[in-house]
């Protein structure tokens, strides 16, 4: 299994439409949300430009939708 290929099985496996998750960093994003906002996974789907493994659909509770790529970004699920 390869770097990529172990990414997509931990994604899949931790994370799925629905669940609860916590902004830990998006470095890479001129306008981020900020860190240790939540939000509620919408969609998850393979990146076809091949730069992130997953790009997961999020709504956070301050109202705003954003992405997050799990090759840059990082974040957690949140146990509720």
């Amino acid at each position: 299994m390869n770097l990529r290929d172990a990414y997509f099985h931990i994604a899949s496996k931790t994370l799925k439409v629905g669940d609860r998750i916590e902004l830990l960093t998006m470095p890479e994003d001129p306008n981020p949300v900020p860190r240790g906002t939540q939000g509620t996974v919408e969609s998850m789907t393979v990146d076809s430009c091949d730069t992130a493994e997953y790009i997961i659909g999020v709504k956070w509770d301050n109202g705003r939708t954003l992405n997050v790529c799990t090759g840059v970004d990082r974040v957690m699920k949140v146990n509720e």
